[in-house]
């Protein structure tokens, strides 16, 4: 039998790992530390080891009579029949003083109601009947179950957890588990760990996700309602695939209502019921299919309303920092020959139009696996503008997907600068290590970067240095910002080369790596 434990995880009773190298065993351990409660006047609970004469273990009262119990670890009760009869006559023959034998079985038993069907409840009645008649001595014994249900009940509850971890794994993260975990951090940091010391991390967020946590649930309901909104502004501009958006947008507003209600506002976030996310991100998911199929069709003067869609829908997918994010449109050509892959919105002949930040953020911020709407533009030009020396350190610029994300950044650099300007930017690299004919195709990339920059007014240097030499990922500029990268610029996963897969062209629709990046203020002009 499987039951949900009440906490998300399983419970899978035929699952139970072995014990003395058997499962038959396992069970008999877990049926005795799960064994009911004695009644008045019990003295002693006695164990047995086999021969056990027909019981596992058994309760013993101060009138003198004992109450059996015995483990059946079978399939089902068709299969275990044979050794219940066993037990029975053992019981009878060397066990006078017992008045109760108690079967604990890991299933329940079938019992339709039905005349004409054969049930586990039959089987058992008609098992009883036979042992009165085969057994005389039975006449004065009680014969009984505990079933599956009656286990996993039992199982389910608070005080049952390290049972349930020893006998059927899996980690549960209980509010004793969190207790334990965060007595141990506190106390292996020492002085270290303050309260004021504390640095936020992508697990904050996942905690709060899994918690359900009135951040998570509030952001929830915005990022829904927003794409929702960003759906129907412009109902023209889903063209032929009108009818189905609107219904899969009618399926997003149900699936936010059903969770929070009608009204978007306030700060009352808590749901009716556990958030359906499964639906909400499968229409979102549909929803940005149907755009992205739209998209195509429009015209590059029509597409800013779609442009908006796509980037909430993005956002409900996973978190985007899309106010700050400059609008995004497609140039033609790589200069790695690889397709169009450029970012820019505007052409490299003259600097690109974004948005001014009065002031740039400093800190430590975390992406998830497969989040999307996240593109150089957003995550590093604006901390870039104005240098004219910029250092990139970055270990693996070996293979050509790595090449193309360093020449999409050096187009980005270029789209934000003066075309009169000269910007030096200079790569600290290692050589590929994987032969000479991997080497070579390298240098060819970086070589293609270096022609390519120069056309875009950009001095285009490589040092190639000792693997150990490199420490961390980072790029720094003559303005004073330090970026520490944690996986450098290799932060996109894998694309296609189609010509036709938006995500080769627009950095915005690919799927990332997870990453964290921090942004240090060490000197400079403000």
């Amino acid at each position: 039998m499987t039951v949900a434990n009440g906490r998300g995880a399983e419970i899978h009773l035929r699952a139970i790992k072995s014990h003395e190298g058997s499962q038959a065993r396992a069970w008999e351990e877990l049926t005795y530390q799960l064994r009911p409660p004695a009644g008045d006047g019990h003295v002693e609970t006695r164990k047995t080891r086999a021969p056990d004469a027909g019981v596992e273990w058994y309760e013993v009262y101060a009138d003198g009579h004992q109450e059996g119990f015995q483990a059946k670890f079978h399939a089902n009760l068709q299969d275990a029949l044979s050794g219940m009869r066993e037990s029975v006559a053992a019981v009878c023959t060397k066990r006078p003083n017992l008045t109760r034998l108690t079967f604990v079985v890991p299933y329940d038993f079938t019992d339709s109601g039905t005349a004409g069907t054969k049930t586990d409840q039959d089987r058992w009645d008609q098992a009883v009947a036979r042992w009165r008649a085969d057994f005389p001595l039975s006449s004065h014994v009680g014969f009984t179950t505990i079933r599956a249900g009656d286990i996993t009940a039992k199982l389910t509850l608070k005080e049952h957890a390290g049972r349930r971890e020893y006998w059927f794994g899996g980690l549960e993260i209980t509010d004793e588990w969190l207790k334990k975990r965060f007595a141990e951090s506190v106390r292996v940091a020492g002085e270290r760990y303050t309260p004021q010391a504390d640095s936020p991390s992508s697990i904050n967020a996942i905690i709060d996700a899994v918690s359900s946590g009135t951040t998570f649930l509030a952001e929830l309901r915005s990022l829904n309602s927003r794409a929702s909104a960003a759906c129907r502004q412009d109902t023209g501009m889903w063209g032929a695939s009108a009818a189905p958006a609107s219904s899969l947008i009618d399926d997003l507003d149900e699936g936010r209502a059903s969770s929070f209600g009608t009204i978007d506002g306030g700060d009352d976030v808590l749901p009716h019921d556990a958030p359906n996310l499964a639906r909400m991100q499968v229409t979102a998911n549909k929803l940005l299919d149907l755009a992205y199929t739209e998209w195509e069709n429009l015209p590059s003067s029509d597409r800013r309303n779609l442009d908006a869609a796509i980037s909430a829908l993005q956002a409900h997918h996973g978190r985007n920092d899309e106010d700050s994010e400059p609008a995004e449109q497609l140039t033609d050509s790589d200069p790695l020959g690889g397709g169009a892959t450029s970012t820019g919105s505007a052409g490299v002949d003259k600097p690109a139009e974004l948005k001014p930040a009065p002031e740039l953020f400093q800190g430590h911020l975390e992406y998830l696996e497969g989040q999307r709407g996240v593109s150089f533009d957003s995550l590093l030009i604006s901390y870039l503008r104005d240098a004219t020396q910029i250092t990139i350190v970055d270990p693996y610029v070996r293979m050509f997907h790595q090449a193309r994300n360093l020449m999409e950044l050096v187009e980005g650099i270029a789209r934000g600068k003066e075309p009169a300007d000269e910007v030096t930017i200079k790569l600290v690299t290692v050589e590929n290590q994987d032969g000479r004919e991997k080497a070579e195709r390298q240098l060819e990339y970086l070589l293609q970067i270096k022609k390519s920059a120069g056309v875009l007014g950009i001095v285009f240097d490589v040092e190639l240095v000792d693997p150990s030499a490199i420490h961390d990922r980072s790029i720094t500029t003559d303005t004073g910002w330090k970026i520490l990268l944690g996986r450098g610029l290799d932060i996109f996963q894998r694309v296609s080369d189609s010509p036709f897969d938006l995500a080769t062209k627009n950095q915005k629709y690919r799927e990332l790596k997870a990453f964290g990046v921090t942004y240090i203020r060490e000197h400079g002009k403000g």
